[in-house]
């Protein structure tokens, strides 16, 4: 648990003078939009202790389950009674309070069909502040949208089956941003005990675990970093899909991209990156996964007469190979004979130079021959 270490406990004292008494590990916010003072953060309903276990729960212990992140520190932060049920007031304040605390990463694993401007505000907050906010799509079956996950640039998470398609009871639309494991999840409960449990919140507290991975390794990273690295273990990769977003993750493949830090592969602004007035659209491999001893490079650019290389890498960050040729107005290919390369997923780039102006894209192929 991450402890405040400016209140001392159960001394009905506001020692750090931050509006709440004995917060040492949290606080509930319950109530607060009506005048009920913040008190203790003990989960009263078990939904709350299960996702922090996914996300936490200590290893070698001889007990339960092995959380996700093992140098993780959590903040206990309660808005809802023991029935799930809290106001979007509360919320506000609970996530007003985790930021303050210097929360990283916010998991709302929770949700409401309508946000009102004080939750907005206060998302939006947090995001200014630099934290990452990672909420459950909802578990309708439609694409109605709730929120928080359904407002820009929180990271929202709906659930797949091992198949790597979409759950039955997982929402899907336009606010999906990724998929990941959430039915039948085994995990802590309330007094000691454990016990499976199926739905998106599951899967927004296990890529909540993933990004505080990333944010314990480099808590310098910006949000965009911290997407680029789950799009690169997603199944769509940098593909936005209206079902399925970026597609399913496996924990896996996102932890193999966590190596991915090298200047030539690895953009800490955007996959596309731009220094002047000419396009690099389009750009993709054919087939892709590869299932034969060839691909294809397509892209499209408006400048005739550019440098062309393209440069295939694994994830270790190691050049495989490089291929080069001049670009034309329009649509470009240049071809890749794979000879014995392994199976496995790698990362390319399809730089183009002019001399004067550079645009860079950023891909990823996987060779399952």
């Amino acid at each position: 648990m991450a402890i405040n270490i400016n209140e001392i406990a159960n001394n009905g004292i506001d020692d750090d003078n931050n509006g709440v008494v004995d917060d040492v590990y949290g606080a509930s916010f319950f109530g607060f939009s009506e005048g009920v003072p913040p008190s203790s953060p003990m989960d009263l309903h078990s939904h709350g202790t299960h996702i922090a276990s996914l996300v936490a729960a200590e290893s070698n212990n001889n007990e339960g389950i092995v959380g996700i992140n093992q140098q993780v520190s959590l903040i206990g932060v309660r808005f809802l009674d023991a029935d799930g049920a809290g106001t979007q007031a509360d919320a506000s304040a609970a996530i007003y309070y985790a930021v303050q605390r210097g929360a990283d990463v916010i998991n709302c694993s929770w949700g409401y069909f309508k946000a009102n401007t004080i939750l907005k505000d206060a998302i939006q907050y947090a995001i200014d502040s630099g934290v990452v906010v990672v909420a459950a799509v909802g578990n309708t079956a439609t694409n109605v949208k709730e929120y928080p996950a359904s407002l820009p640039e929180v990271i929202c998470v709906g659930s797949m089956e091992t198949n790597l398609k979409l759950s039955s009871f997982s929402s899907f639309g336009t606010q999906l941003d990724f998929l990941v494991y959430g039915r039948n999840i085994y995990g802590a409960i309330l007094d000691g005990h454990y016990g499976y449990k199926t739905g998106t919140s599951q899967s927004a507290g296990i890529i909540t675990g993933l990004v505080s991975i990333v944010l314990s390794q480099n808590n310098q990273l910006s949000l965009n970093d911290i997407v680029l690295k789950l799009q690169y273990a997603a199944a769509n990769g940098t593909n936005r899909q209206s079902q399925t977003g970026f597609g399913a993750i496996q924990a896996p493949s996102f932890l193999e991209s966590m190596s991915l830090t090298s200047n030539d592969i690895y953009s800490t602004t955007d996959i596309i990156s731009s220094t002047g007035d000419f396009t690099l659209d389009n750009v993709y491999n054919f087939p892709n996964p590869i299932i034969s001893n060839s691909t294809t490079f397509g892209f499209e650019t408006t400048e005739a007469g550019a440098a062309v290389t393209v440069s295939i890498f694994d994830l270790d960050g190691n050049q495989i190979t490089t291929l080069q040729d001049t670009s034309v107005d329009g649509y470009n290919s240049i071809s890749w004979d794979l000879d014995n390369q392994p199976n496995g997923t790698y990362l390319y780039h399809v730089k183009l130079d002019n001399g004067e102006t550079t645009e860079i894209a950023l891909q990823k192929l996987a060779i399952i021959r």
